[in-house]
């Protein structure tokens, strides 16, 4: 670790708070994760679950993998996933929603993300829209959500998680040095499967959350988080808002391909 990095800590599991107003989750069996398929190499755990989605696996599997050649984020944009230093994971969700509700899921992950860190002693931990999960002002984690429709339903929708866990400054790209952190530059001492663990437990935990909960409700504990990063809240409404109209059948193509406004 280098010079003047906080000192890991270690850290006891304690579930995350929930935000004011909030109710918590019904007492449910955790269905995500299972079954776990674990893999060394992939293009992309998204494009991995999305085939073993379309042949029909049941809700809740995953797919974790200790790397990935063609990592992705918002845009298409590269998310870097060298071997064995960060979590790689999607996980595929069938809730009997409307295409219409679909808008919420980048929340829900985002926030079992930050929830998680949160549990595992990352400090400070700050959604920014569309897709950051940030530590200190710095990006930990994101979100990738890609759903397929069925006409006016939600099909199914596979949630990827990338979270940066054992990295240091010098395994980032040059690129990314002042941008990014992971939970060991963050002074938490943990490792890939607790991670895993910590991310699948509030991933239930939110889904379960926004089973039973309005949307409004899920939007508050988003801006709750967002409202450090995202200065005023018209700007955190406008996020809001147009993570909805992300959520119209009519944004989407036949393959729940965001299009263009």
């Amino acid at each position: 670790m280098r010079s003047g990095a906080p000192q890991p800590t270690a850290t006891n599991g304690a579930a995350a708070s929930l935000p004011h107003g909030l109710p918590p989750a019904p007492a449910t069996p955790a269905t995500l994760g299972r079954p776990l398929i674990e893999r060394d190499v992939v293009t992309s755990t998204n494009d991995e679950l999305k085939r073993l989605a379309a042949d029909g696996a049941p809700e809740g599997t995953t797919v974790v993998a200790r790397c990935q050649t063609h990592g992705r984020g918002q845009q298409s944009r590269r998310w870097h996933s060298p071997p064995d230093l960060g979590l790689y994971l999607s996980v595929l969700l069938r809730p009997p929603w409307r295409a219409g509700d679909s808008g919420s899921l980048a929340l829900l992950a985002g926030l079992a993300v930050a929830s998680a860190c949160d549990a595992l002693g990352v400090q400070t931990v700050r959604l920014k829209w569309p897709n950051d999960v940030l530590a200190g002002g710095r990006k930990i984690g994101g979100v990738l959500v890609e759903p397929t429709l069925r006409g006016a339903q939600l099909e199914y929708a596979v949630i990827g998680l990338g979270v940066n866990v054992l990295q240091t400054a010098e395994d980032f790209p040059p690129e990314l040095r002042a941008t990014a952190t992971s939970c060991r530059l963050a002074g938490v001492a943990t490792d890939g499967a607790a991670v895993r663990a910590a991310m699948l437990r509030e991933l239930n935990r939110w889904y379960e959350i926004a089973k039973t909960s309005s949307l409004d409700q899920l939007y508050s504990a988003w801006a709750e988080r967002a409202r450090a990063v995202t200065t005023t809240e018209h700007a955190v409404r406008q996020s809001w808002k147009a993570t909805l109209r992300r959520g119209r059948p009519t944004k989407y193509d036949a393959h729940g391909k965001h299009s263009a406004d």
